[in-house]
């Protein structure tokens, strides 16, 4: 069973598989109008079992971004890695 992301970020080099082993630093998700809420979140909660530390939830259609931790999703205005110096703000994305 492996989980393919819509968009997943390395920090470094990124994997030079087809279907990456190594964890991305972020992993984001975009909601899809099909996606069912039960199917994200099991999606979510798979990255961060795996060790992903950032992981991200844009919306399009609501014109929303979350930030999912710990079980929970969170509205945020922007995604960031303070690590990196890095905000993108949501009308960047959405």
């Amino acid at each position: 069973h492996y989980r393919i992301g819509d968009l997943f970020v390395y920090a470094g080099t990124g994997p030079t598989e087809l279907v990456p082993r190594e964890v991305p630093l972020v992993a984001v998700e975009i909601v899809s109008p099909d996606d069912r809420y039960e199917d994200l979140m099991t999606k979510l909660a798979e990255y961060e079992a795996w060790g992903v530390r950032h992981i991200w939830l844009a919306d399009p259609g609501l014109r929303r971004l979350a930030v999912y931790a710990q079980g929970s999703l969170n509205a945020v205005e922007a995604f960031e890695l303070p690590e990196y110096g890095l905000r993108i703000e949501g009308g960047a994305i959405l």
